[in-house]
């Protein structure tokens, strides 16, 4: 008990200092995560005995109870996930059109409720095959590393949009999605709405809109986004237009080469895209923070897998090589315990 309550302080500690350092990796996500379940035992563990030294009292029956609901919670967990992603991916199919990318969230939710009927079927069809057996704890250890980083990515992203101390910003770049002619849609507004309100608690801060034209946009993102701007009284004098990029990490270098050398700035995204953006900013070497804008649930959900599938390219050869050890030490405990279970 005492090196899990070791194991947790230190996780703690690790987030702190990574927080304040520089919150923009996956390594703040996987410390914190290390607390959080190491912390958990940990009072699981205390809850235990303090009611095998202390007996039945009002405490240990809150601690009791407590627990309970927490373990409720947790073994509802998937059921739940499962139904929000189908219950949202079909909604999302209703109001934004039946498109591929638009299928990806319904698409999860039927896999991760056929995956247990699958897995099950699997064990009983090929129990006696070993090499069989090994593809299957292949694939579920492929699956527990990608759950791991989607927890840890989304600690990470949740945890980059709180800035605990006041930050000098001189410059709110605000990330281009997308033009409907040359009219600015709902989800690019709330981005403009939330720069302008950093904008407004800064001062001498100046406004840039990055995003250049698509083929079926009438005008620049960059332009349409001032426009939008202006009608809200933002004054053009702060405004600067970047007009030419074409993805995001061109709107982060193009914005960049806008600014004054040594200027500070912050990052406009919605919620789903921002730890995203944020690290191809530190890829670049380019200090910056963030701050989300909202969206409607069942948009983000869907755009979050979208956005988690382009981390874990951003980041494909860091994951692939992890996976590689972990096969090769599956591989050999595999191959370790079918000789042991074999006569001599």
């Amino acid at each position: 008990m005492y090196l899990l309550i070791i194991i947790s302080c230190f996780a703690l500690l690790t987030s702190f200092l990574i927080y304040f350092k520089d919150p923009r990796t996956l390594l703040l996500g996987l410390s914190f995560l290390t607390f959080l379940v190491t912390a958990g035992i940990s009072f699981l563990i205390i809850t235990i005995r303090y009611i095998h030294t202390n007996g039945q009292t009002f405490w240990s029956s809150l601690l009791l109870l407590f627990i309970f609901i927490l373990a409720v919670l947790l073994a509802l967990s998937p059921t739940i996930l499962i139904i929000v992603f189908i219950f949202n991916g079909l909604r999302l199919l209703k109001r934004e059109g039946r498109s591929l990318k638009n299928f990806m969230l319904l698409a999860l939710g039927i896999l991760l409720f056929l995956y247990p009927i699958i897995g099950n079927t699997y064990l009983d069809t090929f129990s006696d095959q070993p090499l069989m057996l090994y593809f299957y704890y292949l694939g579920t250890l492929i699956i527990f590393y990608l759950f791991i980083m989607t927890i840890a990515y989304t600690i990470s992203s949740f945890l980059n949009l709180f800035h605990w101390k006041k930050q000098d910003i001189d410059y709110v770049v605000v990330l281009g999605s997308g033009l409907i002619g040359d009219k600015v849609p709902p989800l690019l507004a709330s981005r403009i709405n939330k720069g302008i309100q950093i904008y407004k608690s800064n001062q001498n801060c100046k406004l840039i809109f990055s995003g250049g034209q698509g083929p079926d946009e009438r005008i620049s993102e960059g332009q349409a986004m001032a426009l939008y701007a202006e009608k809200q009284g933002i004054s053009t004098d702060d405004i600067i237009i970047e007009n030419k990029a074409r993805n995001t990490r061109e709107n982060i270098l193009f914005s960049k080469e806008l600014m004054t050398n040594g200027s500070r700035f912050a990052i406009i995204s919605n919620y789903y895209h921002l730890f995203r953006a944020l690290l191809l900013a530190k890829e670049l070497e380019i200090p910056c923070i963030g701050f989300g804008a909202k969206t409607r649930l069942y948009f983000t959900l869907n755009a979050y897998i979208r956005e988690l599938v382009g981390y874990l390219y951003l980041k494909r050869k860091l994951h692939i090589t992890l996976l590689s050890i972990l096969v090769i030490l599956l591989t050999i405990f595999i191959i370790i315990l079918y000789l042991l279970k074999q006569p001599l």
